[in-house]
């Protein structure tokens, strides 16, 4: 409720040029479908003057424009061509898996790996995705 304003105005700016916003706590997403660097460049700007107006500021270490050969990611999940881990996850946990089933043993808590299989749960089917064995 505190960000219902900004995020109507920001949703509002992404309509307006045809794309779509996002937020998830502070990490705010505005996807466009034309990649026009007058219409990017303008957009960005539109954020920054939004926010200010509520008192925020962009992150300009976080911030940035992602174009389609690049990986785009949002909250921790690549979002190029679908919704995916990012291949150095899906490798990590792959091999937390392996070593659960070789030695029994694994470097994360076990809090920590329940944590991630439900994550693991929630991302649709990768392909390439960790397969790990419950409990």
């Amino acid at each position: 409720m505190v960000n219902y304003r900004p995020d109507a105005r920001l949703d509002g700016l992404a309509r307006r040029f045809g794309g779509h916003y996002t937020r998830y706590a502070d990490d705010i997403t505005i996807s466009l479908t034309e990649d026009l660097h007058e219409q990017v460049f303008t957009v960005v700007r539109l954020i920054r003057d939004i926010v200010g107006e509520f008192g925020y500021e962009l992150n300009e270490r976080k911030g940035g424009v992602r174009r389609r050969h690049q990986r785009q990611e949002v909250t921790g999940l690549v979002v190029n061509e679908g919704i995916a881990l990012p291949r150095e996850t899906r490798r990590r946990l792959r091999a937390v898996e392996h070593r659960l089933r070789t030695t029994g043993d694994c470097s994360l808590s076990e809090e920590e790996l329940q944590g991630w299989l439900a994550l693991v749960s929630m991302v649709p089917e990768q392909g390439e995705g960790a397969a790990i064995p419950p409990g």
